[in-house]
């Protein structure tokens, strides 16, 4: 029964640190808090192994190896709050000399934060009839979420400011020790495609809006003149201005589709140019940024 209820345990302590995390950040973002039950789903698991520790105490007489927990207190509550900060603290002094990976023991952080919540909750509750299925629950519902959330948090902290971060295991079976990398993902650069530039645009408007006229009534209007040598046509500009434009003959389709084509060309590379000088800069304001002390 004993490992029934610690499995509960761990069942619903996962499922309160999933549904805490995910509804903190829905409600950031401002949307739909649809982790909630998955939150409040966890706490009903954890108070039903509470209550089958309960039961199994009261079968047993007492709390087994809790029992030789229970009488140091204080030291559990320091030896937690040590491997709970100094794991934390290692790895930030890493990060402020940017040192890339950083190497962190999660699962050292994970147990501190579940003594020091024991401790608490055994002292607390020391007089208490079930003052062990209520420190364990407080672990399941506290502890272990806390210690996640202490090492996610900086976790993902580091790897936005891409650094990646190194981690090792004892493997139990092939009695090895194994070495973890968890590599930060940088954004990658992508390209705006523009297919119709301005230039090629203004060509492709033109061309479409353009109409046939009477080159006599314009002139007669007076929206419209020969030059002196009577060669070509003016045409009166919205500011006063004469300018000649192209006729129907002398006026070169390909070339002037190709001429803008070009124009687009060169505009469109000077701003993917200054995109991407931008875009690398952010990026190295990100590598070394996040820190109190070393940041640029």
């Amino acid at each position: 029964m004993g490992v029934v209820y610690l499995f509960t345990y761990l069942i619903g302590a996962f499922l309160v640190f999933l549904g805490a995390r995910n509804t903190i950040q829905d409600a950031i973002e401002g949307v739909e808090l649809e982790n909630l039950p998955m939150f409040g789903f966890g706490v009903l698991v954890i108070l039903l192994a509470a209550i089958l520790q309960t039961l199994v105490i009261k079968r047993r007489g007492d709390a087994g190896l809790l029992e030789e927990l229970a009488d140091f207190p204080l030291k559990s509550f320091l030896l937690g709050m040590a491997a709970w900060f100094v794991p934390m603290l290692v790895t930030w002094i890493q990060f402020e000399l940017h040192m890339n990976p950083i190497y962190f023991i999660p699962w050292l952080t994970i147990i501190g934060a579940m003594a020091v919540v024991w401790a608490i909750a055994r002292w607390t509750t020391r007089s208490h009839k079930y003052s062990f299925s209520i420190a364990s629950a407080l672990v399941a519902l506290v502890g272990l979420p806390l210690g996640a959330i202490s090492v996610e948090a900086p976790s993902s902290h580091y790897q936005y400011h891409l650094t990646d971060l190194r981690t090792s295991f004892y493997n139990t079976s092939t009695m090895v020790r194994e070495t973890y990398d968890f590599e930060a993902q940088e954004p990658e650069f992508y390209s705006e495609q523009k297919l119709i530039g301005d230039e090629m645009g203004e060509l492709l408007s033109a061309l479409a809006n353009a109409k046939e006229i009477d080159i006599e009534e314009e002139i007669a209007a007076g929206r419209a003149k020969y030059d002196i040598n009577g060669e070509h046509i003016l045409w009166l500009q919205e500011d006063g201005q004469w300018v000649k434009t192209e006729d129907r003959e002398s006026f070169d389709f390909n070339k002037a589709m190709d001429d803008a084509a070009k124009k687009d060309a060169e505009e469109h590379a000077k701003k993917e140019a200054a995109r991407r000088a931008a875009f690398e800069k952010e990026l190295e304001l990100r590598r070394r940024g996040g820190r109190l002390f070393s940041s640029p």
